[in-house]
């Protein structure tokens, strides 16, 4: 995953298509890939994962905003509502934090996975 291009603007005005693909190292299995852009109707900010645990999810956000973009979704199973988000947070110009977190009620929030990504020399 590369990191994306610091800027405080609204990544409405500088967007541009995005692909990312995800894959745990071994005994883990989370295999992901992630298309990020904006909408050309709404203008929101949208992001489609296709993973192998959920299968597709769409996911949508305000853009990047000091630093930091938080792609939600959320989904009903029977009568229960499901909420998730990743948060992207720049740390400096050559890393970034990821976090997962997963809600049933969109207040209160709870740690499923973090990852911590470094520029690597190209």
């Amino acid at each position: 995953m590369s990191i994306p291009e610091r800027s405080e603007r609204n990544e409405r005005e500088k967007a541009r298509d995005e692909a990312f693909r995800s894959s745990d190292r071994p005994p883990n299995e989370y295999k992901a890939t992630s298309y990020w852009g904006v909408d050309a109707q709404s203008g929101l900010f949208q992001a489609y994962t296709f993973d192998n645990f959920h299968g597709h999810r769409q996911f949508v956000s305000n853009g990047w905003i000091r630093g930091k973009i938080i792609l939600s979704t959320q989904s009903v199973s029977g009568t229960t509502i499901f909420f998730e988000h990743f948060i992207y947070e720049f740390v400096s110009d050559k890393q970034f934090k990821m976090k997962y977190q997963v809600s049933g009620d969109g207040i209160n929030w709870q740690l499923g996975d973090s990852l911590t990504f470094h520029r690597v020399a190209g």
